[in-house]
């Protein structure tokens, strides 16, 4: 799961963020990860304003990346 957040979001106020972090470790499970990041130039209406979208394309794309390296992961350890 990846979560990008802003500041004062109305549908993901900053304390879930600091609640998540706290408990990731106890609710995800070893092959499963909770990715956060803060990005304090987005707003929550984001999708709309043209000069927003290059942040959350570019953090799309790097939790994809990621997911993508630990399937790859995974696939090499269930090969041993």
């Amino acid at each position: 799961i990846a979560i990008l957040y802003c500041n004062n979001d109305q549908w993901f106020p900053t304390k879930h963020a600091s609640d998540l972090k706290q408990l990731k470790d106890i609710l995800t499970p070893r092959h499963f990860s909770i990715e956060l990041e803060h990005a304090p130039n987005l707003v929550h209406d984001f999708i709309v304003r043209p000069q927003m979208v290059p942040t959350a394309v570019n953090f799309c794309t790097k939790a994809i990346q990621r997911a993508e390296g630990m399937l790859r992961r995974e696939r090499r350890k269930s090969k041993l």
